[in-house]
């Protein structure tokens, strides 16, 4: 099996180095290759840069894989990511479907991902009862309302970044597994995306609700949720490669202690 995996940091930020250590084990342990890809950050290269390289590099594994790595992608094709590198996997989902790139995708890998811009709300009323997070977590530690909106210039309408904007929700993977935190302002718009795929693709998915925690809370790794999520990404491949029950895990009432507290609000 292969899996491409794309690094967040808010398109902004982080490199081949941010995820290293999560590859390697995944590798090891899921017995799959894994492709860790750099691209191309804001504000020094402006959108769509960073989604072209993107694209550049899946297209480059679809079609060398197999020679280059002794990949079987038949057994598992994986695209998947951080925050705004879950975004870009799926965007690639939309792509390779319009685009009738062979082989196809067959599960996707988001960890708190991002699908909406906020400035792109208004254009899909119809989700409205949906997409409360923003409001309810603006203030949010590690990722706040203000400080998201200014990490893309990217056209509010630009599919290409808020991928829910596609008119169609068809034929994309047919498994998806996701990583979702409670106090996360972008949490209701990976949980409508796990419904859509559900409901339009005939997707089978696994969400992990991290309740009571913020955007990228694993970064402080003395906290036990932080482990937890660990170790759910691999059952989260797992999950990818070989099917297993699917639906919404809550992992509730994990609190954040005082110390921990105190070093999120220092950032």
């Amino acid at each position: 099996p292969f899996f491409i995996y794309y690094h967040g940091g808010g398109w902004t930020s982080g490199d081949i180095e941010t995820g290293d250590e999560n590859c390697r084990l995944l590798c090891a342990r899921n017995t799959l290759c894994v492709l860790n890809v750099d691209y191309r950050l804001t504000p020094e290269h402006a959108f769509p840069a960073a989604i072209n390289d993107a694209y550049d590099a899946f297209e480059w594994a679809a079609e060398n894989a197999q020679t280059e790595f002794n990949a079987d992608l038949s057994s598992g094709f994986i695209v998947g990511g951080v925050s705004s590198g879950a975004n870009m996997a799926s965007v690639i989902a939309y792509l390779v479907r319009d685009n009738k790139i062979t082989p196809p995708i067959t599960g996707l890998l988001l960890s708190i991902p991002c699908c909406l811009m906020p400035q792109a709300f208004d254009l899909v009323p119809q989700w409205k009862e949906e997409l409360l997070s923003m409001e309810q977590n603006k203030n949010s530690d590690l990722l706040d309302l203000q400080s998201y909106k200014q990490l893309t210039q990217a056209p509010p309408d630009e599919p290409r970044i808020s991928f829910l904007l596609n008119p169609v929700h068809y034929n994309l993977p047919m498994r998806a597994y996701f990583q979702i935190v409670g106090l996360d302002p972008i949490r209701d718009e990976g949980l409508l995306f796990a419904r859509l795929l559900r409901d339009y693709s005939g997707a089978k998915t696994l969400v992990h609700m991290y309740d009571g925690l913020p955007h990228g809370f694993w970064r402080f790794q003395q906290l036990p949720a932080s482990k937890e999520w660990a170790e759910d990404l691999f059952e989260g491949t797992k999950f990818l490669l070989n099917g297993g029950k699917d639906g919404m895990v809550v992992k509730g009432g994990i609190q954040i202690n005082d110390w921990a507290q105190d070093s999120l609000r220092s950032l």
